[in-house]
């Protein structure tokens, strides 16, 4: 994220069907020439900020699979809010 000059969490994939995708979050794409275009970063997690991915593994696995989590997003300068219900992976 800071390498992009982000504060958060930059989303970089969004599959479809999942809660992110279903939350209506945007992943950041990048051109060839490093033109930023578009994305979310994930800035807080129920309140509570994130920084880095390892704070928000942490937020995701202490809420747990099945529970629904505040993301507060940052796409440009602007803040919302999505509710997103977090899924059960299987590895």
């Amino acid at each position: 994220a800071r390498r992009y000059g982000f504060e958060g969490v930059v989303v970089t994939e969004v599959h479809e069907g999942w809660p992110a995708a279903k939350a209506g979050l945007a992943p950041l794409q990048v051109t060839r020439r490093n033109r930023i275009i578009g994305g979310d970063a994930i800035v807080a997690v129920d309140g509570s900020k994130v920084a880095t991915s390892n704070d928000l593994l942490d937020a995701f696995e202490a809420a747990g699979a099945g529970s629904e989590v505040s993301l507060t997003l940052k796409s440009g300068s602007e803040l919302r809010d999505v509710t997103v219900r977090l899924a059960e992976i299987n590895r």
